[in-house]
């Protein structure tokens, strides 16, 4: 899993797995690594990407799941504070 699939299932997106002719044809449709905003009326939204090329799936996720996303890229990596050289231990002959 790349780095980008493991934020997005982190934030609570839904793989689905383009293991059929629809699933590919529908993989196929969207525009890769974009989100797609689809409006299911009622004021319901699903965010979708397509990552055809590591887990060749569309995520699927709603409002929630893309302000969890986004929450997450905008946290600065953790940076080592210290760093401690390593040394070998010399092995003691007897």
């Amino acid at each position: 899993m790349d780095k980008n699939s493991f934020y997005l299932s982190s934030a609570g997106f839904r793989a689905q797995f383009a293991n059929d002719a629809n699933g590919k044809k529908a993989l196929l449709a969207l525009p890769p690594h974009r989100f797609v905003i689809h409006n299911l009326g009622n004021g319901d939204v699903r965010y979708l990407y397509a990552e055809p090329q590591h887990c060749v799936c569309v995520f699927i996720g709603t409002k929630d799941a893309y302000v969890s996303y986004r929450a997450i890229l905008s946290q600065p990596l953790p940076q080592p504070t210290m760093l401690r050289p390593i040394t070998r231990r010399r092995r003691r002959r007897y």
